[in-house]
């Protein structure tokens, strides 16, 4: 996988719990609002469907959302561990 897909998955995962899409992105003052709005969307389009139900307040996942954000953070639990054993 990818720096790239890991980076995504990352700034996905992050999402729920904030009030706004500004919200999340300032958090880690990574990227902008709109360039997160993009990636979600990119990567609900590659997949099929919605992740984040953007009426919630504050944002949440989906219930198919749900399922996907928790696979999500088992990949970059393993790539974490997988990098931390490279370093060694």
């Amino acid at each position: 996988m990818t720096s790239q897909a890991l980076n995504r998955l990352r700034a996905i995962t992050k999402i729920p719990g904030y009030p706004s899409f500004a919200a999340a992105a300032r958090s880690d003052g990574a990227e902008t609002d709109s360039a997160l709005r993009q990636r979600v969307i990119g990567v609900e389009k590659a997949i099929g469907f919605q992740i984040i139900d953007r009426s919630a307040s504050p944002l949440a996942s989906t219930e198919r959302g749900r399922e996907f954000l928790l696979e999500a953070q088992e990949i970059l639990h393993a790539a974490t561990d997988s990098e931390q054993l490279r370093e060694r």
